[in-house]
């Protein structure tokens, strides 16, 4: 959670608040306002100028923060780099990062899960004087920043909703009407495709998930029982029965893994039958 955040100009890492307002000035960032490299995967032509385009993904991201700490003596230096130390310490899993930077992620707060890859903490002549000019270099390998706040929406196969969202929007939103039957809207606000994670509540036989933009539909070739679901998470492709059990096997072939693209789309709930499954949608805002 990022709820130590109140100002731009703040990070937020291991439950400690750095930037503005505390005792760590924010001098430079690089590598989070950016996009990484892409990895490409063109092929080069044999004896012809060119290549055969291949498709483009992102790569990791690195992030370079520097800060100034300033304190009245050595000793107290010592201590403000020890929270830093802590802040920032390496760990054998990613860690949670939180920004509020203008100019990033609409100045909104995001986040990326990140490691700590080196830590470099100069000692000079202004050190002995109570001045520290600090640079961490952090990576995630997923590039993307996502919003803080999670949204989600929900929708019964047979419902006949009105265009809506469950979640608190503070950005202007455009509605062309009344969506399908059994249809969500989504609304990604951000600039780049979002992972999506859906469920699909039985009773249900048979049920498929259509994006409307494009057409493209993830489909399952099973049942699933009254007060049971199919969770479906395309970040970590698993399907699962009830948040646990392995069933990828359901998944039918052809299917495509969903994301939700930026701006406002649709996702649509239709089934074998007549039974009132329910569509249920959790995304957040991502930017590159």
């Amino acid at each position: 959670m990022s709820e130590l955040i109140t100002a731009d100009w703040q990070i937020q890492r291991n439950g400690y608040l750095l930037g503005d307002g505390t005792d760590f000035d924010i001098v430079s960032i690089q590598g989070l306002a950016g996009a990484p490299a892409t990895r490409p995967s063109d092929r080069s032509l044999s004896r012809r100028h060119g290549a055969i385009a291949g498709e483009d993904y992102l790569g990791t991201r690195a992030v370079t923060l520097g800060f100034d700490v300033v304190a009245d003596s050595a000793s107290t230096l010592g201590a403000k780099l020890d929270t830093l130390a802590r802040a920032f310490a390496p760990s054998v899993d990613q860690v949670p990062t939180f920004f509020r930077v203008p100019g990033v992620g609409g100045g909104d707060i995001v986040q990326a899960e990140m490691h700590v890859r080196q830590r470099s903490v100069p000692v000079t002549t202004e050190f002995a004087r109570g001045v520290a000019r600090c640079q961490f270099q952090l990576a995630a390998a997923d590039p993307r920043l996502y919003s803080s706040t999670l949204k989600t929406d929900q929708v019964s196969a047979t419902e006949a909703t009105t265009v809506g969202l469950t979640f608190s929007a503070t950005f202007d939103l455009s509605f062309g009407g009344a969506i399908n039957p059994g249809a969500v809207e989504t609304v990604n606000a951000g600039t780049f495709a979002a992972p999506l994670t859906f469920r699909v509540y039985g009773p249900v036989t048979d049920p498929v998930v259509t994006r409307s933009s494009d057409g493209a539909q993830m489909s399952f070739t099973t049942t699933v029982a009254d007060g049971s679901y199919l969770e479906v998470n395309g970040q970590n492709r698993t399907v699962l029965l009830n948040g646990v059990t392995n069933n990828y096997s359901t998944l039918d072939v052809g299917s495509m893994w969903l994301d939700v693209p930026a701006g406002t789309d649709e996702l649509r709930l239709t089934r074998t039958g007549s039974d009132a499954a329910t569509l249920a949608v959790y995304y957040r805002d991502t930017y590159v």
